[in-house]
């Protein structure tokens, strides 16, 4: 077996749930402040609106967008191999939303803001739709997990006869016609929201319209790096939950290697992309633009281009996955976390150079460090929780991820994230 013993897979959610809640408690009086009172904003110079905030909603929107693709995969492509994570990437894309909706929370100062945005808001701003395609995109997340978890759910109402179980199961039984429109709303879901999540991911700088020419949003490839980005910090978090949480056997062990060397084909493709982008904004001869690729590659933060997001979210991680050697399951979950890391970088790397000047420096506040905390903090916690009441990793998934990883190609979706047998004990909801 590859997965974590029992006993030290307890220890460590209580480690990381503890860690989580301490950040949710420790930053929750500034959200308040913030949220409620509408208090300490940003730290940004010159009048720009967006800073540390900003970084943290592009970060968690664009981990959201690449894990739906990783869910939707095996019902819209009939991918059978990525079927025992698909409620592992639904559980991250979720939380992962919930995160970025934080800090957007927390960079519009008030609910309310939000709210006149997308009810009472001009639908020929770009602002305005943005909102109106996450309130999309989040119902048809919210509709996917339903979809996907609703077999398991009637399984265990046969099983056990439990009123929540009958409740969320909606009268499923598990019959062959039950079956196929189940499969089908699966695969129309997933494919609308496939296409939704990677619009989102390419179309979200555009929130930054307002800086005009200095953003670098106007760069040819930045649609590209942007999903690139998207899918990397997807496919990194789903494999880190998955190694820390996951239970399997040797089928579930090559599930997760498979979505290293995934991982490890999209940092080939980053590798290409980086220095072709900065050609094309040498050559494009625009000085606002060079001036903003100087202040990256030489200005105050550069150690985030060149340690974080270069060497070690980049180079660090690749060598680790495409090295001399196959990597084991430790060292590919350690190049996800290195991942993450290189993407937030990638992130805060978009964010900064446009609130640097030459006479003012952009340092986040102590409110802006607070409300951060929290919102990482929050995120963690609906990872953990989620993992707990839902059937992502039920008593019997070692079972269920040998079987969905070796299972006949007789039928070309899945009925569900489970084997459909029957289930020898039932401890999730």
């Amino acid at each position: 077996m590859t997965n974590l013993p029992t006993a030290l897979r307890s220890k460590l959610s209580w480690l990381v749930g503890g860690g989580f809640l301490v950040m949710l408690l420790a930053g929750l009086p500034g959200l308040w402040e913030r949220v409620v009172y509408d208090r300490g904003g940003a730290a940004s110079p010159d009048g720009a609106p967006w800073g540390l905030w900003v970084t943290g909603y592009l970060f968690f929107s664009g981990i959201s967008a690449g894990a739906f693709p990783i869910a939707a995969l095996p019902s819209v492509f009939g991918y059978r191999r990525f079927r025992p994570l698909v409620g592992t990437a639904l559980l991250v894309a979720a939380s992962a939303l919930v995160g970025a909706m934080l800090f957007l929370l927390a960079e519009r100062g008030r609910p309310e803001g939000l709210a006149a945005l997308l009810f009472h808001g001009d639908p020929a701003t770009i602002v305005f739709w943005i909102l109106f395609s996450y309130g999309l995109y989040s119902a048809l997340l919210i509709a996917m997990s339903y979809l996907a978890f609703r077999p398991h759910w009637g399984e265990a109402a046969a099983s056990t006869g439990k009123v929540i179980h009958r409740l969320l199961a909606f009268g499923y039984r598990g019959t062959p016609g039950q079956a196929k429109r189940n499969d089908l709303a699966l695969r129309v879901v997933g494919a609308v929201g496939i296409l939704l999540s990677l619009t989102l991911a390419s179309t979200v700088g555009t929130l930054f319209a307002r800086l005009g020419s200095r953003s670098l949003t106007h760069a040819g490839l930045f649609p590209v790096t942007f999903i690139l980005s998207a899918l990397l910090a997807g496919a990194a978090a789903v494999l880190a939950t998955a190694t820390l949480f996951g239970r399997g056997g040797a089928a579930f062990k090559e599930t997760l290697l498979l979505l290293a060397r995934f991982i490890g084909l999209l940092l080939s493709v980053e590798v290409v992309v980086m220095p072709v982008e900065a050609i094309i904004t040498l050559t494009g001869g625009i000085p606002s633009h060079i001036a903003l690729l100087e202040t990256v590659t030489t200005g105050p933060f550069a150690w985030v281009f060149w340690v974080l997001q270069l060497g070690v979210g980049t180079l660090l991680a690749l060598w680790l996955l495409a090295g001399p050697k196959t990597p084991s399951l430790a060292v590919a979950s350690v190049a996800a976390l290195y991942v993450l890391v290189g993407v937030f970088a990638f992130r805060l790397n978009f964010v900064v150079p446009q609130l640097v000047s030459a006479s003012s420096a952009y340092v986040p506040s102590l409110m802006e460090w607070n409300v951060s905390i929290c919102c990482f903090g929050a995120s963690g916690l609906v990872l953990l929780l989620g993992s707990r009441l839902l059937p992502v990793f039920s008593a019997n998934s070692p079972v269920e991820f040998e079987l969905a990883a070796h299972e006949p190609e007789a039928a070309p979706f899945p009925t569900c994230v489970s084997t459909g047998e029957e289930p020898t004990e039932v401890s999730h909801v």
